[in-house]
């Protein structure tokens, strides 16, 4: 025990011992060394990162891309993951579900978790290789809490771009195995502080709920079971979505609600013995020499959502019950319902359902877009607002927009909308945290520039980004000129 202690005090004497700050709840832990902090999302806000610029004691990784040749063999790279890991993941399930449905199937299903999971875990292991560039020693303190498996796609998406315990689990991940495989000199401490994750509260699942939401399905399907053409709800504005049905002479069908999804899986089956069982994923014929990939081979199977190995069944046979088989699907598919998706994937495979697939937001005119276009290789034909940039997109007007008019005789005012800016990094294509604390910082700009007459017209609107804390500090300047409402930019 002396020796062990005598070991850790010599590790943090040296001059290239640094230690590792990842997220935000390690600031506690600070054992008065050099610092190496992960992003921007460690401070607490523009005064915190400011004072820290000049501190020599600590060192802020970046992550800022402005070659444009390295954007485009990042996009390209990552477009390579997506192709050779959802043929393997593909495989997979088929061995862990003993079936034997092709790819295109798997792919409707996982492909929308895929295009986040991949972006992130890379952004994740460059700024840890960073951190540890010339030698440094790094000190990382080992937080005691329960490991963090999302349920759904949706459940990773807010994991990763909000959650600090769950960030601090892939980056401990990522250490350890730089650690173990690489022989990298990183030191882990077990602290005494436990995780202050909440545990998110579900709803009790109850027959009455269930024979709820099954009834209104059922209305819905008895109603429009004989539909040629399913059109996604929350494709178009409602008035929209009903005049396009009557034209079609069907009824609107409304399926999929999401508090029934929820209700359904349950968030306690997890088994990593069965994961285990499978054969790992092995992706290294991109190239031996990548270490990420032989990172990824190792964990990846592991961070599979539940929602596609032990919560499957019990979608699936929720799935089975819908007795629709539409000849085409209009759908402004993406990851928020893994039902839809499963229905989706069930009338392709079963039924030679035609997909079309819309833009879900307006990057797709992008050189490097965050989807990576990866409806193309799902879909029969892709809905885009922009021009074609695939052989099988069909450019329309924006879904939201269609038969919008535009009442100039209303009040108009100076609008500034908000920068979507999450806590965490969600893509690796250019650093989005290169504007974080930027829209607090404009918000400061004009409202010491701009002359009283035109800040009394001065609005702002909210994003569809999550980051909390800039976000109340943006409300605390302006008061009620920020409109603090889900898609209102939409209305204004």
């Amino acid at each position: 025990m002396k020796n062990s202690s005598n070991k850790l005090i010599e590790f943090l004497n040296t001059d290239k011992s640094f230690q590792f700050f990842s997220t935000k709840i390690e600031e506690e832990l600070t054992l008065g060394r050099k610092k190496v902090i992960a992003g921007k999302w460690y401070f607490r806000d523009l005064k915190d990162y400011e004072e820290s610029i000049n501190d020599k004691k600590s060192f802020l990784i970046s992550n800022k891309i402005n070659d444009e040749k390295d954007l485009k063999d990042d996009y390209i790279y990552i477009q390579n993951l997506l192709n050779v890991y959802s043929q393997n993941i593909g495989k997979y399930l088929n061995k862990f579900h003993n079936v034997e449905f092709d790819q295109r199937y798997w792919d409707i299903i996982i492909l929308p978790w895929l295009i986040t999971y991949l972006p992130t875990q890379l952004y994740r292991w460059r700024i840890v290789n960073k951190a540890i560039y010339e030698d440094r020693q790094l000190i990382f303190s080992d937080l005691d809490q329960e490991e963090i498996i999302p349920n759904t796609t949706l459940d990773y998406l807010n994991l990763i771009r909000e959650n600090n315990q769950f960030n601090h689990q892939v980056f401990k991940r990522i250490l350890n195995y730089l650690k173990v495989n690489e022989n990298k000199k990183i030191k882990f401490i077990k602290s005494k502080k436990k995780s202050d994750n909440k545990k998110i509260k579900k709803k009790k699942l109850t027959k009455i709920n269930l024979l709820f939401y099954k009834f209104l399905e059922l209305i819905s399907i008895i109603v429009s079971k004989k539909n040629l053409i399913y059109i996604d709800d929350h494709l178009f504005r409602k008035k929209i979505l009903l005049q396009l049905n009557f034209n079609f002479k069907q009824f609107p069908a409304f399926l999929f609600f999401k508090n029934y999804e929820n209700l359904i899986i349950s968030d306690s089956n997890h088994s990593n013995k069965k994961r285990e069982k499978i054969d790992n994923l092995n992706c290294r014929e991109l190239n031996k020499k990548d270490l990420f990939t032989n990172y990824l081979d190792q964990v990846i199977k592991f961070d599979i959502p539940r929602c596609f190995l032990e919560n499957y069944k019990v979608l699936n046979k929720s799935v089975e019950t819908i007795k629709y088989k539409p000849k085409i699907i209009i759908s402004a598919y993406h990851y928020h319902n893994e039902r839809f998706k499963l229905w989706i994937a069930k009338n392709v495979k079963d039924c030679k359902t035609l997909f079309f697939p819309s833009s879900h937001g307006g990057g797709n005119q992008l050189m490097f877009s965050a989807c990576y276009q990866f409806e193309k290789k799902i879909c029969d034909k892709k809905i885009v607002w922009t021009k074609p940039r695939e052989s099988n997109d069909i450019q329309l007007p924006s879904s939201k927009f269609i038969g919008f008019k535009n009442n100039r005789s209303k009040k108009i005012f100076i609008t500034y909308v908000e920068m979507p800016s999450t806590k965490y990094p969600l893509r690796i294509n250019g650093d989005e945290h290169q504007s974080y604390f930027k829209n607090l910082k404009n918000i400061e700009y004009v409202k010491k520039y701009l002359k009283e007459e035109f800040f009394h017209q001065f609005i702002c609107l909210r994003s569809g980004g999550e980051n909390i804390l800039e976000r109340k500090k943006v409300i605390k300047l302006l008061g009620k000129k920020y409109i603090d409402k889900k898609l209102s930019l939409h209305k204004y």
